[in-house]
């Protein structure tokens, strides 16, 4: 009998295989599509953000209120032991701006391909187009005796995990199906919701930017007029709202409030490095030097092309009036544009445009130092099907790596 059937071949499943594998087990990997890994191959655009080089003390707070959980996980394998274990496959890695760490190539492919290569060189077995339908349970003990997969093909193992990622990006696979799975045997779910995904704002208010990115802005979730939270980086504007690293990382709150009937916000401060009294000489001494000239002269110095012409709309500047003609009323509205631009959000993009999912498998029916239900003795469960969501940056993929390596070394 097989020791050990992984259900679900991403990052989680894969790196639990590799760890049981190492340590003499025999494991199945059972894949619902043609190939294994096809979330890994798209991460980062393509690139593959494997994890953080922040100390790993500080990746607990990026996972909110559930973060301790992943303790156990990160002291068995944390971000340096993550990077050593890839280097030592012959997979180099680089560190970029935000701590952010990718393979040396820039190829999402290698990290797969070197995961599935050591995987088959340990001997782990993996079979493709492989839908789990169901269980067979023990009735008293509630211990699983096989799987059924949707054919009829039964398998019979030791241990089972689970392994089967959120509901984002369902053509890799991830399409709720682990969620199903385990609710039938007993676990509780928290509803699935989208984490890590854009916004959508009220009427046109960013769509006129739209195609514009941004860098070195913060973007602040304001809650009834209240600023909740904010992150500072990179954000894009689109033809429905707002995106990019920033926005994602407001993402799950936003939604939460949103199902609350609360008013959502998102403020965006285009010039964060200065307070509004150093904005104000900056506009002294650019006016100084622009003297007759028109005000989208001032205006290019500061704003990207695209967005100069709302600015003039929403201030109701002439095109042609000149620079030296800002009294200090006007000043101070471009003060406020610059520093405080409000968008209305009325919802985010659907779940299967997030690129990682909130909510799953309860953590208190988790036992956090080996992953082993605490309702079905012989299963464990790992990754993104766990109800855990960081922000962007990294922390989720080290969460799924973690996770399903601890499963597999504690078996």
């Amino acid at each position: 009998m097989l020791d050990l059937i992984v259900v679900g071949g991403g990052a989680s499943g894969l790196m639990a295989a590799i760890a049981a594998a190492k340590r003499g087990k025999s494991v199945l990997i059972l894949e619902k599509t043609d190939r294994c890994g096809k979330k890994i191959a798209i991460t980062g655009k393509g690139r593959c953000n494997i994890t953080n080089a922040e100390p790993i003390d500080d990746f607990y707070g990026h996972f909110g209120r559930n973060g301790l959980f992943l303790k156990d996980a990160f002291k068995t394998l944390d971000n340096k032991a993550l990077e050593a274990f890839f280097r030592h496959l012959g997979l180099a890695t680089v560190t970029e701006r935000g701590g952010r760490v990718f393979p040396e190539s820039q190829k999402a492919s290698d990290v797969l391909r070197t995961l599935l290569d050591y995987a088959w060189e340990l001997g782990v077995d993996i079979k493709t187009n492989c839908r789990c339908a169901s269980f067979i349970q023990d009735e008293e003990t509630k211990e699983i005796k096989a799987l059924l997969l949707e054919d009829g093909t039964k398998y019979c193992a030791k241990n089972y995990l689970l392994a089967c990622g959120g509901a984002s990006y369902p053509l890799t696979g991830s399409d709720g199906g682990g969620a199903k799975l385990a609710s039938k045997l007993g676990h509780t779910i928290v509803p699935l919701r989208p984490a890590l995904v854009p916004l959508v704002v009220e009427g046109d208010s960013a769509s006129r930017f739209q195609g514009v990115s941004l860098k070195n802005v913060r973007a602040s979730l304001l809650v009834n007029g209240k600023s909740k939270k904010s992150f500072f980086g990179e954000m894009l504007f689109t033809h429905f709202g707002l995106s990019g690293p920033i926005i994602l990382s407001l993402s799950e709150e936003a939604g939460l409030y949103l199902e609350k009937g609360a008013k959502v916000a998102v403020s965006v401060d285009l010039k964060p490095a200065l307070t509004m009294e150093q904005l104000e000489l900056r506009l002294l001494r650019d006016i100084a030097a622009l003297g007759s000239k028109q005000v989208k002269a001032l205006l290019k110095e500061l704003l990207p092309a695209k967005m100069i012409e709302p600015c003039l709309e929403d201030l109701a500047l002439a095109k042609d009036k000149r620079v030296s003609q800002l009294d200090q009323k006007t000043r101070k509205a471009l003060r406020s544009w610059l520093k405080e631009l409000v968008f209305p959000i009325s919802a985010t993009r659907p779940l299967k445009e997030a690129i990682v999912t909130a909510g799953g498998v309860k953590l208190k029916e988790i036992d956090p130092t080996t992953m082993r239900s605490r309702i079905v003795p012989n299963l464990l469960v790992t990754g993104e099907l766990l109800d855990l969501a960081a922000d962007t940056g990294g922390y989720n993929l080290q969460a799924a790596f973690s996770t399903g390596y601890l499963a597999g070394s504690k078996l």
